[in-house]
């Protein structure tokens, strides 16, 4: 059960779908009365009717790896339950379960293998299930056009400066939030104009990445409403990401101090420097982590 019916969604081609193609393995969306000897499951899929998959298939053995990009075990328990209730009513889970963070639990039980993006996530799951594997993003298919091609060294303009941002911004309030208060605070207090490239989904949805519904750059315009700010959006794609990144002096990741974000991986992080671009971020464990390891922890 991928993230996208396409597998076009970074979760889908950024993890598993490269190790399928490189060992050669057919793959296909799964359907819940069909046998697979394996099924990967993401945390787009219904939980609540894939926890049953080993049961309506026995006596055959069905390995289950659960893809649990995020940790949901550490989310708000109000959004958790709200985000099962709504899940149910609009239908996307068949089966109600008293929040998302239930559902979640009870898959772990019935799964074999959990894949996560951090040793953080990994050691947060260690009570929950036995075989816990890091799986990091894998970046060099979406950015195979960045290593063939000679960089061209990008000329500084006088009191202007290029900042990057690149992810998704369904319900992110609080990283808008942040936006306004970094993007403020450098044109104000370095006299600098700035021009902020975004490389999102170009409508950001208020309510789980699909309900009500507004075109993103529209979004950030009124957020980041100021006259030295220029707001520069590209659809999200590969050649998108790398045409804004050759434009940037640097990239910026907001931060929350927040267990749910606390617990995210470094992908983000990684994927900005092969970009080859400084990144302005805040703490996280995970990234602690990752510039101790390379080096940079000074920075």
């Amino acid at each position: 059960m991928p993230n996208s019916d396409n597998f076009s969604h970074p979760c889908d081609r950024r993890r598993y779908i490269p190790f399928f193609h490189i060992k050669d393995i057919d793959y296909e969306h799964a359907v819940f009365e069909k046998y697979y000897s394996v099924l990967y499951v993401s945390l787009n899929a219904d939980l609540t009717l894939w926890r049953k998959y080993k049961d309506y298939h026995k006596p055959k053995k069905t390995k289950i790896i659960f893809d649990l990009t995020d940790n949901y075990l550490s989310e708000n328990i109000v959004k958790s339950i709200l985000k099962s209730l709504i899940f149910f009513v609009t239908r996307k889970n068949k089966n109600f379960s008293i929040s998302f963070k239930e559902a979640v639990i009870r898959f772990l039980e019935v799964c074999d293998v959990v894949t996560v993006g951090s040793l953080e996530q990994k050691n947060d799951l260690a009570y929950y299930h036995p075989n816990v594997y890091v799986v990091r993003d894998y970046f060099y298919d979406d950015l195979a056009d960045l290593f063939l091609k000679k960089q061209v060294e990008k000329i500084p303009i006088q009191n202007e400066i290029n900042i990057l941002w690149e992810g998704f911004l369904h319900g992110q309030t609080k990283i808008e939030k942040q936006f306004k208060e970094i993007l403020f605070s450098i044109t104000d207090s370095l006299k600098l104009n700035i021009n902020f490239h975004v490389v999102t989904d170009e409508h950001k949805c208020f309510l789980f990445g699909k309900y009500f519904c507004s075109p993103t750059l529209k979004v950030l315009q009124k957020k980041l409403s100021h006259r030295n700010i220029n707001i520069y959006f590209y659809p999200w794609s590969p050649n998108n990401l790398i045409s804004a990144s050759k434009k940037c002096d640097f990239a910026i990741i907001p931060t929350l101090n927040e267990s749910f974000f606390q617990s995210k991986p470094e992908n983000k992080l990684i994927l900005l420097w092969m970009l080859g671009l400084p990144v302005l971020t805040g703490y996280t464990p995970s990234y602690s982590r990752v510039l101790k390891d390379s080096d940079n922890y000074s920075c």
